[in-house]
């Protein structure tokens, strides 16, 4: 009986898995989103103005064909875009929008043992879901836990990858009401969001400042917050896998076994 086409990257990435030890393995050559000559697009999410109505998980769940049953506050395999409330000391709701940042040096991407995680068009992140085998190595790797798996393969936000430079927006920043949720060319939106920052200082928020500038060699979803990262949840230095995935758990083999183990 033949193999499926996912069963066949599920046996072969097994077998390589023993004989590499997971180091590096990459089946698929991937480019590094800074080395795209394209045009890198961005969204930037300004906290100052969300008002947390949602919209935007509605919008991703509409476009993507995703149960309309969510975890508030919590990205999931079915939930890619979520807006998450933290109370400041003042008593205030403090909003930030939860999806994947779509990182130049991307985990997810450096870790995948098939290829199936790359960088497509301007930069945005993708797994393909023909191709990923669903060994988990994306969930483990990722600095912002976006990745999630609890079928067969990896899901997350695919930032709408159809776009492609033009007028086109992604979901959410279609149904974003109020404008806190901006697509559009990163470079034009660093000048957008740097000025807005020192605006906001200015009208009494010492704290403002703009995260996704150059973590992580620059997000493609860059955030304007009111507070500091931590307050938010977020890493202040976040750290990227490297291609030696092994080392996140101590050795290839187990899970080299669990790749293959449907064939024994």
């Amino acid at each position: 009986m033949g193999l499926s086409r996912k069963d066949f990257f599920k046996s072969a990435a097994g077998m390589a898995a023993i004989a590499g030890g997971l180091k590096g393995i990459n089946l698929n050559n991937t480019l590094s989103a800074k080395t795209l000559t394209g045009t890198r697009m961005g969204l930037l999410y300004d906290s100052s103005k969300c008002i947390g109505c949602r919209h935007c998980e509605e919008g991703c769940i509409k476009e993507n064909n995703l149960p309309k049953e969510r975890t508030l506050g919590k990205l999931s395999e079915t939930s890619w875009t979520a807006i998450q409330t933290t109370r400041n000391s003042d008593g205030k709701n403090m909003y930030l929008k939860l999806q994947c940042m779509h990182c130049a040096d991307a985990s997810c991407v450096s870790v995948c043992p098939t290829g199936a995680a790359t960088h497509n068009g301007g930069g945005s992140v993708v797994i393909d879901q023909d191709v990923c085998i669903g060994c988990g190595y994306c969930v483990k790797a990722c600095p912002y836990g976006v990745p999630h798996k609890e079928e067969e393969t990896a899901k997350k936000c695919t930032f709408c990858c159809n776009q492609d430079g033009s007028d086109s927006k992604t979901a959410c920043a279609k149904a974003c009401p109020i404008g806190a949720t901006t697509y559009g060319v990163r470079e034009d939106l660093l000048v957008t969001a740097n000025k807005r920052v020192q605006n906001l200082k200015n009208q009494g928020w010492p704290k403002a400042q703009l995260y996704g500038e150059n973590e992580l060699s620059g997000l493609g979803v860059m955030y304007i917050l009111l507070e500091s990262p931590d307050f938010y949840g977020l890493s202040e230095k976040p750290r990227g896998a490297t291609k030696n995935a092994a080392a996140l758990w101590g050795g290839g083999g187990l899970v080299a076994a669990m790749l293959i183990a449907p064939f024994w």
